[in-house]
């Protein structure tokens, strides 16, 4: 498969919703699959942190402003609800396909800085005294994952929370975590260079991928967990299909990459680079799903 560069877009900083179909850069809703704008956003005042699609359609996002953070309609502007506990969200934060839960961690504020929210009330279900590098939540948000900066990835089970299973095999700090859609797979990305599936009703490693380009930034999958997206700190990407670990694709960008994104067919990718671009990717045969 070639990858081709489709367009960039400047000064946008970039959110990728979990299932990859939408893309906020600056204040525009972009489709992923598509590479095209659909409208402007009322992004409300403050720090957006994560972004999210409803079933109904709507666009949210976790905003930080002062000393607290909140839930907002992007398509209004509207604040729909305030986080618990005066919550200060910082960069480490994410929402579920869905939009019905956020997982992130509070810089600076309690005791207990990593936390679930409940996206609709803001009520929160679950605190952790540890700051996450990274997070990410199933779409019926009965898990959460959470890397701390270690090479292990922390594992809770909102229906036991009390109990946290833990997951090894990393050999360097978990720098990027991404469920799928359909909730059955979880990537793993790490300063080891490597990116690890993991199946998440036995919650066992089921395949390795290694990058050869550095520190793993930013990991990402289609729906169903077949295609899998990583992008580097040297700006190389990696496209693998489950099961293969010979990449199915290969791109250089040049610089640095933060974020990204895959749509449900497998055939467009979005990154946001460090100088705040957002870089859309096709490839040529955009026939199928990848799922």
């Amino acid at each position: 498969m070639e990858i081709f560069e489709r367009c960039v877009v400047k000064d946008g900083q970039l959110f990728v919703s979990p299932e990859g179909r939408w893309a906020v850069i600056g204040a525009a809703l972009w489709d992923v699959e598509a590479a095209a704008k659909v409208r402007q956003l009322s992004r409300p005042e403050g720090v957006l942190r994560a972004v999210a699609a409803t079933a109904e359609g709507r666009v949210l996002g976790a905003v930080t402003v002062r000393r607290n953070s909140y839930v907002a309609d992007l398509t209004t502007g509207a604040a729909l609800c305030g986080l618990a506990d005066e919550t200060r969200l910082n960069h480490s934060a994410a929402f579920n396909a869905g939009g019905t839960r956020l997982m992130g961690s509070a810089m600076g504020y309690g005791d207990e800085p990593l936390g679930l929210w409940d996206a609709a009330t803001g009520a929160s279900l679950l605190s952790e005294a540890e700051y996450p590098r990274a997070v990410a939540v199933s779409s019926c948000g009965r898990f959460a994952v959470g890397a701390h900066g270690a090479a292990d990835i922390r594992v809770w089970d909102m229906e036991r929370p009390a109990e946290r299973l833990v997951l090894r095999g990393h050999a360097g700090a978990v720098t990027s975590l991404a469920i799928t859609a359909k909730g059955e797979w979880m990537a793993s990305g790490s300063a080891d260079g490597t990116v690890r599936l993991w199946h998440n009703r036995r919650w066992d490693e089921v395949e390795v991928f290694e990058t050869r380009a550095g520190a793993v930034h930013a990991v990402a999958m289609t729906p169903g967990g077949r295609m899998i997206l990583a992008a580097s700190g040297s700006g190389e990407l990696r496209l693998w299909l489950r099961g293969k670990t010979v990449p199915l694709a290969e791109f250089s960008l040049g610089e640095a990459v933060a974020q990204c994104g895959i749509s449900a067919d497998g055939h467009s990718m979005v990154v946001g680079t460090a100088s705040a671009k957002a870089v859309f990717l096709g490839s040529p045969g955009r026939a199928g799903e990848a799922q």
